[in-house]
């Protein structure tokens, strides 16, 4: 299982995001404050569909709650379901950090 956790600082909160793989499938354990990333709790995610940005349920799941354009979980997510699939290497992470935005 890997976990991540992804600090909206705009919005005011901090989403745990656990993915753990079962097959061909992730699913998702998220802690969170904010009401409609709770919903997201629970998701299971095809493995073949983490390639796909356009035809990606994690999208259509944050689209569907009414999630703003620039709220940073759903890529939070895809990170952690790349992380457990083994397609992102742990210690490349643990080498460079958190993403970030900086604002100039």
């Amino acid at each position: 299982m890997e976990k991540v956790i992804a600090h909206s600082t705009i919005c005011g909160y901090d989403h745990e995001i656990e993915a753990l793989k079962e097959g061909s499938v992730f699913v998702l354990k998220i802690k969170t404050n904010c009401e409609k990333i709770k919903k997201m709790d629970g998701m299971r995610i095809p493995q073949r569909s983490l390639f796909d940005i356009k035809d990606n349920p994690v999208m259509a799941a944050a689209q569907e709650l009414q999630c703003s354009a620039n709220c940073i979980v759903p890529c939070a997510v895809l990170n952690a379901c790349w992380l457990e699939a083994g397609m992102m290497a742990k210690s490349l992470v643990e080498k460079e950090g958190p993403l970030t935005i900086e604002f100039v």
